[in-house]
């Protein structure tokens, strides 16, 4: 089996529901990237500086820890307040190099985990399109590390707030009758077609994605037994 571990900045540890940082990025709802510039949902110190995941600094993070087995089929899973000392920032190209044997400068000492991850990345995509292959078999992929993690990352989330029947909010995806196919946030947990998911929702980017920051709350109200901080009518 795989253990994996992914962790997303903690942005609800430090913005309040309600609070006056809260209600402007509510009323932002995003980040904008624009030509030449960038216009945050929350303010820059909080986005690239004190909830920004940088080597060799403790950031709060929420950890989901997954037990995968073979064939990526999700076996338990554990979702935590975590405070994450990052080892190292990493390219695309780095980990590409590192992967294909290159002669690299740094990052070798972790050509193991990375290759492990990779593998993981392409048993989850497998899985997610119908295949059958063994972990064993498949080639190292780095542009599937990232990807693949972070929608595993949101289907759990998506899974575990419908499980435990908190409100939330759901990104679906189903056919259309026009056979124009949108992806669109809803209150009740309809799917996603496109990405093959029973339950799938936005919980890895809450810097820069209002609704993120929405499911993160909700998330860690099931952690510590807490009244959700929005209810069915918030959602709706």
């Amino acid at each position: 089996n795989y253990r994996v571990q992914i962790s997303i900045s903690d942005v609800a540890s430090l913005v309040d529901k309600g609070s006056e940082t809260d209600k402007e990025g509510l009323h932002r709802i995003l980040t904008l990237y624009l030509a030449g510039a960038v216009n945050p949902m929350l303010p820059n110190v909080l986005s690239e500086s004190v909830l920004s995941l940088v080597a060799g600094e403790f950031r709060p993070t929420l950890t989901f820890t997954v037990t995968l087995d073979n064939y990526a089929n999700i076996l338990e899973y554990e979702i935590e307040q975590t405070c994450l000392l990052s080892q190292q920032k990493m390219s695309y190209s780095q980990v590409s190099d590192i992967l294909a044997n290159k002669e690299v400068e740094t990052g070798l000492e972790h050509k193991q985990m990375l290759q492990d991850m990779s593998v993981v990345g392409s048993r989850l995509r497998s899985k997610r399109l119908g295949g059958h292959q063994q972990a064993d078999n498949l080639s190292l992929r780095t542009d599937l590390i990232v990807p693949e993690l972070m929608i595993l990352t949101n289907h759990i989330s998506a899974l575990h707030l419908h499980k435990n029947q908190v409100p939330s909010i759901f990104r679906n995806h189903i056919p259309s009758v026009n056979s124009i196919n949108k992806a669109y946030y809803n209150h009740c947990n309809h799917g996603h077609e496109g990405l093959r998911l029973n339950a799938y929702t936005h919980a890895t980017s809450p810097l820069r994605r209002y609704p993120d920051l929405i499911v993160h709350r909700q998330l860690i109200s099931t952690m510590n037994s807490s009244v959700p901080s929005y209810n069915s009518q918030d959602t709706q």
